[in-house]
Parts: structure tokens; sequence; C-alpha cells
């Protein structure tokens, strides 16, 4: 297959808005991901005093497991925008992995088809 330098031209500015959303995305599913974590952090905090106060007032005494999965129970919305949010960076590191593939393919291309004209 032949490559011409207008069809690389365009391939590597393409690539390179491609690498700038990819590391918008980035940006923006880790921002998300830092306050899923803060906001299920800070409910399961409270939940868990709010479990234990309640039990405690009737003279219960829960194991730690017990108030962990009660608090959990009450959380649990909160535990899933977590766990997405962490999907989400996830994949957004995959998406940018790829496009910094690609644009290392390209500059081989780039400098193999370069290579090619200095020897015309």
């Amino acid at each position: 297959m032949e490559l011409s330098n207008q069809t690389l031209t365009a391939r590597g500015v393409a690539l390179s808005k491609e690498l700038d959303s990819a590391w918008e995305k980035l940006e923006d599913a880790e921002t998300r991901f830092a306050e899923a974590e803060h906001a299920y952090k800070m409910a399961s905090s409270n939940a868990r005093m709010s479990v234990q106060a309640r039990y405690a007032d009737k003279g219960v005494k829960l194991t730690v497991q017990e108030k962990d999965d009660m608090a959990f129970v009450q959380t649990s919305d909160q535990h899933l925008a977590f766990v997405t949010a962490d999907a989400y960076v996830r994949a957004a590191r995959a998406n940018l992995k790829r496009v910094q593939v690609q644009v290392d393919i390209w500059r081989s291309l780039n400098s193999s088809q370069r290579a090619a004209m200095e020897l015309v």
C-alpha cells in the first residue's frame, strides 16, 4: 500500500485531535472518579456512624461486619457511582493508550515515507 504525503499529513492531524480528545476524556473521568469516591466515602462513614448510634441506643452490640454490611446497603447507590466512575477511568486510559499506539504507527509510517522519498 502506497501512502501519499497528503494522506500521512491528514492522518497526523486527525490523530493529534483524537489524542487531545482522549486526554480531555481521561481528565473528565478522573474528576468524576474523585467526586464519586469522596461521595461514597462520606456516605459510607455517615452510614456506619448512623447504624452504630441506632443500635447502641437499643443496647445491641453489632460486629464490625454487621455494621459494614448495613452501611453498605444504605450506600449502594454511591458505591455503584464510585465503581462506575472507576470503570470510566480505566476505559479512558485504555482509549488513550490505543490512540498513542496509533500515533506511534503513524510516526513509523511517516519516517518510512520520508526515507523512501530521500532515496528517489
